[in-house]
């Protein structure tokens, strides 16, 4: 049985195609397919070492209660496709907004999906550089870049959101540490 110190929960947003169930399979069953279908609500989970430890790592994608998701998680990963710059243009206008509004103080892992399709002279694609000059000016955690079809990066993310989470729960309990010492 896992302990609550050692599972961490992260909603996984981003606009429809760009791979979120695609990443989520991938990691937590090494699954993959090709075929596209609309998802409503999925929840996976697999587990990642860090620190030391092994934690287990929920992810979910529930389009009907995102708000409900984006609050309860630790951490929340917003994803675009690489090879599609709308994608990323959404994540700036519309996913970073909501996710700041809904949770302003929550870890916030920017991803990168679709790597191993990506051409970095092809300007309709997004580059690294995009990618993580945007992560620094929104304040995210992390950006990675991954490929579920090769599965290129896909375990990074999740050691990542691991990461930003033990990181935040220290931070918070710092925080309280600090208010009741008074």
């Amino acid at each position: 049985m896992v302990c609550y110190e050692n599972t961490v929960s992260c909603a996984v947003v981003g606009d429809g195609m760009v791979g979120k169930t695609c990443l989520a399979k991938r990691f937590a069953g090494n699954q993959f397919s090709e075929q596209y279908v609309a998802t409503v609500a999925e929840t996976s989970t697999g587990s990642v070492s860090a620190y030391g430890d092994k934690y287990s790592v929920n992810s979910y994608e529930d389009q009907s209660a995102r708000s409900k998701t984006i609050t309860e998680s630790d951490v929340i990963v917003v994803c675009y496709s690489a090879v599609d710059k709308e994608s990323f243009e959404n994540v700036k206008s519309f996913w970073i907004p909501m996710v700041r509004k809904l949770n302003k103080k929550k870890p916030i892992v920017l991803v990168a999906t679709h790597s191993d399709m990506r051409d970095e002279n092809n300007t309709d694609h997004v580059t690294d550089t995009e990618g993580q000059n945007f992560m620094k000016s929104i304040n995210a955690d992390y950006y990675n870049k991954c490929s579920a079809a090769t599965n290129e990066g896909v375990k990074n993310v999740f050691e990542s959101v691991v990461c930003a989470a033990i990181r935040y729960r220290k931070k918070k309990t710092n925080v309280l540490k600090r208010v009741f010492a008074r």
